[in-house]
């Protein structure tokens, strides 16, 4: 709960906001936002501060983030959504080259000689094909290749041929 006190200013019975108002009003919700409240306690707080109905306090809140998405240059979202691209793509590469210990019956790992006279456990490569799943819808998702409804379109062929070309790209740096 906020620690300020209500809205004194405004005529008892008054039910509409002015400009100057509203924008008070707008500049609580997104500083309550901003302070990465939730959306639900963010719309209560704003309805118990203006006397307002949840409804209401809910077009308050999509007013503020339809100003932040306004502010957002094109610019902007495309190099954020290339820096989360690329950190989608690697979590499927380590997901899809992920190695695993090879282990004895007793749960002991197996061990092979290092060259430098030491030893090393023995690895084997076991994807995570869970993660590996998620990462690829993500990508799905950043590229718009999912319709209305929420279903893959006929694209996942093109998106596995750069998915494996990027995993073999990374077996073959550490092959070499």
């Amino acid at each position: 709960m906020s620690d300020e006190t209500p809205d004194e200013t405004l005529e008892p019975g008054r039910t509409r906001a002015d400009a100057f108002e509203l924008e008070r009003r707008l500049e609580y919700v997104e500083e309550r936002l901003v302070l990465r409240l939730s959306t639900a306690r963010v719309q209560r707080e704003v309805a118990e501060r203006y006397g307002v109905t949840t409804r209401t306090a809910r077009d308050y809140i999509r007013k503020v983030r339809d100003r932040w998405n306004e502010e957002a240059s094109t610019e902007d979202r495309v190099e954020r959504r290339n820096h989360m691209r690329a950190s989608v793509n690697d979590i499927f590469v380590q997901a899809m080259t992920r190695r695993v210990p090879v282990l004895e019956r007793g749960g002991a790992p197996v061990l092979e000689e290092d060259p430098d006279g030491g030893s090393r456990p023995v690895e084997r490569e076991e994807p995570d094909l869970k993660t590996a799943i998620r990462a690829a819808e993500t990508l799905c998702r950043l590229d718009g290749l999912y319709d209305a409804k929420g279903a893959a379109q006929d694209v996942l062929g093109e998106l596995g041929s750069e998915l494996a070309a990027i995993v073999a790209a990374k077996r073959a740096r550490e092959g070499a």
